[in-house]
């Protein structure tokens, strides 16, 4: 069949059909998933009843996953710090460790330190040492999706697949623009060596202090942060803390904006954190929807404990709202603005000229930063670099890579001289 369709096809069924076969790849695995936020579980672990509230935030997120067809399809869970209230305390390690239990084997997750896991709360001199036994690198290292840590332990990143693209994680400690203790490699300098060795992956960053509500904007160490890291680098599209809370408001804890980076492209901006509510928090934790084909991102908050959503909405509550909604274009915004390739038509940057490239190039005309003169280049050099690879963005299946194999033959033999 291909034989003859390769016999009587001209230019323009050419493109027709490399378009057709290019939809099937970016329509494969479009599909909806979840990422679960867990802000400051301090108040939780500081007695054997609260920490129940921990427990069942766990055991909810667990069954969920293990119910039939996961109808959240929960793929990542991320602990936003402020594991414990004391962290010389080792029964609270114990308990929050309990809690924590219940993920393992069952979803990928990260836990970060705040400013209460340090030794002496926000004394960074003082060190992580129940942190870093109960939820250091140890407890990762024989995960295939763990990346790795820095030197002290504090910071790591993780690796998962969802929605059709792969994303890295990066869990970063408070304060990370502090490097005390001194270490040779700074938390930043750290960060920044994970995202130059994976330049075409997506990055959601979690930290424990960011963006506050009152006033509201960045805090003193989340402007530090944004300036030296994360406005430099396209690749992170959001970033998530805990941290800030106000006591005595209804809904305090809550606050969430979209910045512009140095490439001219979104980042969202998230703070939750529900201490501050009655029994300290009553087991409120973040969900966030990536709608992958309807380009939404959904926020919502939820308590297992009282299995109720809490519907503040931006009609009300404007950026302080619990259950708010954005628009993204994930096709173009989870992928990285390029820069220079070393080898002309090397679009996504991983040394190779192949099927991805070509991928690269028709999503990048869409929004000008790649034309004609780009396209030639491909053309010219496919085939050049380590390997023909399908590229990190795209997991494609058996008939999905023949369909792409094809499509390249016609648009090759069809091209106009």
């Amino acid at each position: 069949m291909w034989v003859g369709l390769l016999a009587r096809t001209g230019t323009c069924h050419v493109t027709l059909v490399a378009s057709f076969c290019l939809t099937i790849v970016f329509a494969h695995g479009s599909e909806r998933f979840t990422f679960v936020a867990l802000p400051d579980t301090q108040n939780y672990v500081t007695n054997v009843t609260s920490a129940q509230l921990f427990s069942q935030q766990t055991e909810w997120i667990a069954d969920h996953i293990q119910t039939e067809a996961n109808p959240r399809n929960i793929q990542f869970v991320s602990h936003l710090g402020d594991v414990v209230s004391n962290a010389a305390d080792m029964v609270e390690w114990q308990r929050a460790d309990l809690s924590m239990d219940r993920l393992d084997g069952i979803v990928k997750y990260s836990v970060l330190p705040g400013n209460h896991d340090y030794l002496l709360t926000s004394t960074k001199n003082s060190g992580t040492e129940n942190y870093l036994s109960y939820f250091g690198p140890s407890r990762f290292s024989s995960q295939s999706w763990f990346g790795g840590a820095d030197p002290s332990g504090n910071n790591s990143y993780q690796l998962f697949n969802a929605g059709g693209f792969d994303f890295l994680h990066l869990a970063l400690e408070w304060n990370p623009t502090d490097n005390t203790p001194l270490r040779q490699l700074s938390p930043l300098d750290w960060a920044q060596s994970v995202l130059d060795a994976n330049p075409n992956l997506p990055v959601i960053l979690s930290t424990h202090e960011y963006v506050q509500e009152e006033p509201p904007g960045r805090s003193v160490t989340g402007e530090e942060l944004w300036n030296q890291l994360i406005t430099k680098n396209d690749q992170i599209f959001m970033v998530l803390n805990g941290h800030f809370h106000r006591f005595g408001k209804p809904f305090g804890g809550q606050h969430h904006q979209v910045s512009t980076n140095d490439a001219g492209r979104s980042v969202v901006e998230v703070l939750q954190n529900y201490q501050g509510f009655p029994t300290g928090g009553e087991g409120w934790l973040r969900l966030i929807d990536f709608d992958i084909p309807n380009d939404r991102l959904r926020f919502e908050t939820y308590s297992p404990f009282l299995d109720e959503f809490l519907e503040t909405e931006p009609a009300q509550f404007g950026t302080f709202a619990a259950q708010f909604e954005l628009s993204i274009d994930f096709s173009t915004r989870l992928v990285p603005i390029l820069t220079s390739p070393q080898i002309p038509g090397d679009f996504n940057l991983d040394q190779s000229v192949d099927g991805a490239d070509f991928l690269v190039w028709q999503n990048e005309t869409t929004n000008g930063s790649l034309g004609d003169s780009d396209l030639l280049d491909w053309k010219e050099h496919y085939g050049h670099g380590a390997g023909d690879t399908l590229g990190p963005n795209l997991i494609p299946e058996p008939m999905t890579l023949q369909c792409l194999v094809w499509g390249f033959v016609l648009f090759m033999i069809g091209w106009p001289s």
